[in-house]
């Protein structure tokens, strides 16, 4: 449901700002391509929380930015760019 999409994008985002080692669970556990996948979603808040999820996790780390760009994160935040 997109009510359990936007908490779950919310919760990422939290674990994601943390230290480092929470944001490697991110990393570790295939959280991103599900964010990717958030990226473009129909609802606002969902986009906006995975884009700051995401976000976080590629500050991260070397390693994390990879695994980011490396699940194609690129091309929808670069369309949603285009949107504004």
């Amino acid at each position: 449901s997109l009510r359990l999409q936007l908490e779950a994008a919310r919760m990422l985002r939290d674990v994601g700002e943390g230290s480092d080692e929470q944001a490697s669970v991110v990393v570790d556990n295939a959280a991103i391509p599900e964010l990717v996948r958030m990226i473009q979603s129909p609802d606002e808040d969902c986009r906006k929380f995975a884009v700051w999820a995401l976000g976080s996790v590629a500050g991260d780390s070397h390693r994390s930015g990879d695994w980011v760009l490396s699940a194609g994160a690129l091309p929808p935040l670069l369309a949603l760019l285009e949107d504004e």
